[in-house]
């Protein structure tokens, strides 16, 4: 009687198949993630160079479109290009700002000539760096508070945005005329409509993928992302002295509310309960606040630093919903 050779593996082979077939057991990838933090990696990380041109603190760094040109921002009030790789300054551009930059940034499309800037004097500016002179081509004074960040989309060369403590998230087309404190309607967000006394935006950023999606972190628990698309751009009232005083819309100031579906609030589970009973109590975790966040490339996830705490990644296609803890389990912590 003949028998059939018995197989090594029974009818698991096609399961080891199909397991092995997936993405995360690709070899390369694994191999490629881990040699990322491997120590002997790490240990041989070595300084190449020092770039020196600056007489004050650099706050901020960015990188051309084409990963060529290293853009540098000082408290200096100079914006150094450089060339990293052969260790030599490109372009050396003294800005008219009176605070510290904190932020720049090149125009995307517009072959790395396109530089803009935010300050602590509340200002924004855009330079042309092919210009004879290093005199602004556009320049924003709407911000009532220091401008901590600026953002742009990869998709779009004509718009950035600005992120100011005021309170204030602008948006600015290059390609229209802008009068400060005019009817210009460019108030994308105003977390003082239905915040707390005294909101700053710390932070902006906005979804390489879906550019219609920006995130902002401010000086509370709560990583916000907006749909640019439910939003409608609101005016500064041009009759006070100070931004910061006062935004005009076309009826009440609760139009600023953003509206259902219009925003998505991210924060770490174990705080958002603590965060609600502490604050009325003056508890640390009042004084807590989103200092930077970014997209993924793929634009599937958002990572976010808080400051005095940790750094969080949140899944922002298949958030989660948050754990709600009964008012006596507060009580009792």
């Amino acid at each position: 009687m003949n028998m059939k050779p018995k197989q090594p593996y029974g009818n698991s082979t096609n399961v080891t198949k199909i397991l092995t077939g997936r993405s995360y057991w690709d070899m390369e990838h694994v191999l490629r993630k881990r040699l990322r933090t491997a120590p002997q990696f790490v240990d041989n990380i070595e300084l190449e160079a020092e770039l020196r041109g600056h007489n004050g603190c650099v706050n901020c760094l960015q990188w051309s479109d084409n990963g060529q040109i290293l853009a540098s921002a000082s408290d200096d009030f100079h914006v150094m290009l450089w060339d990293p790789f052969r260790h030599k300054q490109l372009h050396d551009l003294l800005t008219p700002h009176e605070g510290n930059i904190f932020s720049v940034k090149f125009l995307p499309k517009r072959n790395n000539s396109l530089l803009v800037t935010g300050a602590g004097d509340c200002k924004t500016y855009v330079f042309d760096i092919n210009r004879q002179n290093d005199t602004p081509i556009r320049h924003c004074s709407c911000h009532g508070q220091r401008v901590k960040r600026l953002a742009t989309s990869p998709r779009n060369a004509h718009m950035f945005w600005s992120a100011g403590e005021d309170g204030l998230v602008l948006q600015h087309d290059i390609r229209l005329p802008h009068v400060c404190r005019g009817q210009d309607a460019n108030v994308l967000i105003d977390l003082r409509s239905y915040v707390y006394a005294a909101p700053e935006v710390k932070c902006i950023a906005i979804n390489p993928q879906r550019p219609e999606q920006l995130a902002i972190g401010a000086n509370d628990i709560y990583a916000r992302l907006y749909d640019r698309r439910m939003i409608s751009l609101g005016k500064l009232d041009k009759s006070t002295s100070a931004v910061g005083d006062a935004v005009s819309n076309s009826s009440s100031a609760t139009e600023g509310i953003p509206k259902d579906g219009c925003v998505k609030y991210f924060c770490p589970g174990h705080l958002g309960s603590k965060y609600q009973a502490a604050h009325q109590l003056g508890d640390i975790y009042q004084y807590k606040a989103v200092t930077y966040l970014t997209f993924s490339p793929d634009g599937s996830e958002l990572l976010a630093n808080m400051g005095t705490d940790h750094i969080y990644l949140y899944d922002v296609t298949h958030p989660r919903n948050p754990l709600v803890r009964q008012r006596s389990y507060l009580r009792d912590q």
